[in-house]
């Protein structure tokens, strides 16, 4: 059966995402997003003006 949508047999086996598994995905991504909070974080501290 041909998937309307993308256009791709729905029996077809998919090519895996850029590191392997989605769970590795998911892991980057939260990574990725904990360094920029972190980041965020330490500049805020930083340039905490004083009380």
């Amino acid at each position: 059966m041909r998937n309307v949508v993308s256009g791709v047999d729905s029996g077809s086996e998919e090519e895996p995402p850029p590191l392997g598994s989605w769970g590795s995905v998911y892991a980057a991504v939260l990574a990725h997003l904990a360094f920029w909070i972190l980041l965020f974080y330490l500049f805020t501290v930083r340039f905490d003006p004083p009380s």
